[in-house]
């Protein structure tokens, strides 16, 4: 253990990402990778069990039109997913993974299963084979050479999980490896999705090894939520306090919430009191944005007027 600066990696969403930036800001840690984008069947399949490989980045990019009001973010979405760049989201500088997890002891390893949860991979039919991660409103033509494929089960993931667990520990025996559970109280409009949020976690806990350890999802107040508007995201306090948590882990040896952890009863009705809160939620930032480009608007007709006298 790096007493005086451990490091942390992250894998997976901003769950995982800003939980390990709050623990750089606040506690010390250093972050040294973010691998992002990458759905655990995926990953395995190319980078652990090797079946196959993804198609061509270079082929790829030659192949798709991306519109041009996101064609940077499609293009770090894509590389995102090869060797040469996986790691290294939001952090130019780091060492990307296959090299970090070769060269770097690393003190703590997060990973959370957000991308199992939402994303749908992109499957090639014509031009290219292969699968890939990315959104198809980012492209003028993604879709005419393919579609997308079906999301993971539960217990899908949870079996993967495991699988990429014991890939992490044969690379990083030292290290503290610990799955968040993606939060799933918030979720709104879509009840597939959130049973799928809530029985990863119940899957996980049946599999779970001494290989690592898990934190069931949180269940805060909707006010320090992003609500519905924003189903995948927390206000950055409950990040700050989870960093907190697991700064506590790794030092002082206190126990993680385990399967003893219940939900409220009433998470499980959440879904409609989102629905409702979250109108009420985009209606006001609506209300919000008018007032200021209002605003906006009135400060640049008086500056016209005073230039005019």
């Amino acid at each position: 253990m790096n007493t005086s600066q451990p490091l942390v990696l992250s894998f997976g969403s901003c769950l995982s990402h800003l939980t390990a930036v709050q623990l750089s800001m606040f506690y010390g840690w250093k972050l040294v990778g973010n691998v992002a984008h990458n759905r655990s069947d995926q990953f395995i399949d190319y980078y652990i069990d090797k079946r196959t490989t993804p198609p061509s980045l270079a082929d790829l990019s030659a192949l798709v039109r991306f519109k041009p009001d996101s064609e940077d973010y499609a293009r770090r979405i894509l590389a995102n997913q090869y060797p040469e760049e996986m790691g290294r989201h939001d952090l130019p500088e780091a060492t990307p993974l296959f090299e970090l997890l070769e060269e770097t002891k690393i003190d703590l390893i997060l990973l959370d299963n957000f991308m199992d949860l939402s994303a749908q991979l992109f499957e090639f039919q014509t031009g290219l084979e292969g699968k890939i991660f990315s959104n198809a409103h980012m492209f003028e033509n993604l879709t005419d050479f393919g579609k997308l494929g079906h999301v993971l089960s539960a217990r899908q993931s949870a079996e993967n999980f495991v699988r990429l667990v014991q890939w992490l520990r044969a690379r990083q025996p030292q290290a503290k490896i610990v799955v968040l559970s993606f939060q799933y109280s918030q979720i709104d409009k879509n009840a597939e999705r959130y049973h799928r949020a809530r029985d990863f976690w119940v899957e996980l806990v049946k599999l779970k090894t001494e290989d690592f350890s898990i934190c069931p999802p949180l269940h805060p107040p909707l006010d320090r939520t992003k609500g519905c508007v924003d189903w995948a995201h927390f206000e950055e306090d409950i990040y700050r306090a989870l960093a907190g948590m697991l700064h506590l882990h790794v030092f002082a040896h206190t126990p993680l919430p385990d399967n003893n952890y219940v939900l409220p009863p009433a998470a499980l009705r959440r879904p409609s009191q989102y629905n409702l809160q979250g109108r009420i939620a985009l209606g006001i930032n609506r209300l919000r944005e008018r007032l200021a480009l209002m605003r906006y608007n009135l400060r640049i007709r008086t500056r016209l007027k005073q230039f005019l006298k």
